[in-house]
This record gives C-alpha cells, structure tokens and sequence, in this order.
C-alpha cells in the first residue's frame, strides 16, 4: 500500500490537536484547583480574623467606653491606632472589610475608622455595603488614608463619611469639606465629641 502523505498530515494534526487540546484542559483544572485553594486560604484567614476580632470585643468590653472598630489592611497603623485610643476606648482592630462586615452582624460600634485603600474591597465598597444594611447604616464612618490628592478627598468625600483623616492622623477632613487641625492621637478631645 503507498503511503498517502494527506492521510498522514492528517493523523499528525490531528494528534497535535488533541495533544493540544488535553494540555489546555489539564491547565485549566490546575487554574481552577489553585483558585479554590486561594479562596479557601482567603476564607480561613477571614474567619480566624472574624475569631480574634470577637475575642478582642469579648475582653475589651467595659461599661461605659465607647467602642471604636478600626479597619485597615496595614497591621502597623491597626496597632498603633489601638494603643492610643484603648485607654479611652474599647478598640477593635480587622484587616478587611469582608471580615470587618462579618464582625459588624452581630457586634455594635459607635465608630468606624475605615481605610480607604484596601485590597480586595475598597473602603468606599465597604462603606456602601454598611449604608445598605440597616443594623450599621447610622454608624458614623471616618476614612483613613494616606492619599492627599484633593480630588481623591472631594471623591471619598461625596461618599458622606462623617469625615477623612489622613495619614499621619493628624488632619480631619469632615463632612463639611472643612479641615480641622486636630491630633487623632495625642489630643485629650474625643473623636466622637468631634463629629
């Protein structure tokens, strides 16, 4: 028999195309195995957050302090905010917005500071998720950011936090669009006395 050289271009594109093919398929279930493996990660790293948050509701709880709930993806600036208010305060620290509105369904604060740069949801995400819900809608809201763009504050500020603090916290913007010289941290006043 001779050997037909279609018949054999043929049975080579056609191994190739399935060889092709099965590569395709094999990458896609690995995308698709390391993206629920991330998720799950993600997700055991909120709930062990949503746990220490509570925990930390559970032991600073005193009578007569007003609670303040601090979120921010930056564990420095948590920290440091929570050492200098928790003498006044009870002061919760969360390092996201998805675990901080977990935390807020079934605990009250009567102050939110918010960043307004965070990975995965943003502040003003966060903030619109809090307006829509009418357990934490009237809970008064302060961003917290670095960015000093005045376009970028007249942005947030359309938002109607009760105001933007920047960092360093040592300026408030309030709802006003007026600014405040006013030390966050280091001045007797209180923040809620502020706003």
């Amino acid at each position: 028999r001779p050997i037909n050289a279609l018949n054999i271009q043929s049975s080579v594109s056609q191994y190739i195309d399935n060889h092709k093919r099965r590569i395709s398929e094999e990458e896609a279930e690995a995308r698709a195995k390391k993206e629920a493996e991330e998720q799950a990660k993600k997700e055991a790293e909120d709930n062990a957050a949503l746990n220490i948050a509570v925990k930390q509701a559970a032991y600073t709880a005193k009578e007569g302090k007003k609670h303040i709930t601090v979120i921010d993806d930056d564990t420095l600036m948590l920290k440091m905010i929570r050492e200098h208010l928790r003498d006044k305060y009870e002061v919760v620290i969360v390092p996201s917005g998805s675990v901080a509105l977990k935390f807020l369904e079934t605990k009250t604060t009567d102050l939110i500071l918010l960043d307004y740069e965070m990975p995965g949801e943003s502040g003003p995400e966060v903030l619109e998720k809090l307006r829509q819900t009418p357990a934490t809608a009237d809970i008064p809201v302060l961003f917290l950011t670095g960015v000093t763009e005045r376009s970028k504050i007249a942005k947030a500020i359309s938002l109607k936090p009760q105001g933007y603090l920047l960092k360093p916290i040592d300026v408030v913007w309030n709802a006003d669009n007026r600014s405040e010289n006013y030390n966050f941290l280091h001045n007797d006043k209180s923040m809620l006395e502020v706003m």
